[in-house]
Parts: structure tokens; C-alpha cells; sequence
């Protein structure tokens, strides 16, 4: 069964990013397979994972799918 949750809020400094890495790490340590998107604006979430230069979507799947 599929279950998605979403975290948003308009303001900026509420913790976003925060929780959705330590929900998506405490998910994956549960045997979950987790998808993260960060559809903002300034990237935080993806900042703090360190991704840099990927061309697109595929390259991001591909560099990660060793997690899931």
C-alpha cells in the first residue's frame, strides 16, 4: 500500500526540510522505499543531501536507487 505525505507551509525557516529528511530517514530505516521531491524554489532539501549538478530526474533516481 502506498502512502504519500506532503510537508508544506508558504513561510520560510519552519523546519521543512528538517523533518522531511529525518521522516524519509526513519521511513527508510523501517524498510521503506522513499521518493523525496524538492519542488522549492531555493532547493534547501536538496542542498542539505548534497546533490550538485545533475543533469535531470533519471540521474537523481540513478545515483540513488542504491538506497531503495
Amino acid at each position: 500500500m502506498t502512502k504519500v505525505f506532503t510537508i508544506i507551509s508558504q513561510n520560510e525557516g519552519t523546519g521543512k526540510s528538517t523533518i522531511t529528511l529525518n521522516l524519509a530517514t526513519w521511513l527508510s530505516l523501517l524498510g521503506k522505499k522513499i521518493l523525496i521531491i524538492d519542488s522549492s524554489s531555493n532547493a534547501s532539501l536538496t542542498n542539505i543531501m548534497n546533490i550538485k549538478n545533475l543533469e535531470n530526474t533519471i540521474d537523481i533516481l540513478n545515483r540513488f536507487s542504491l538506497y531503495i
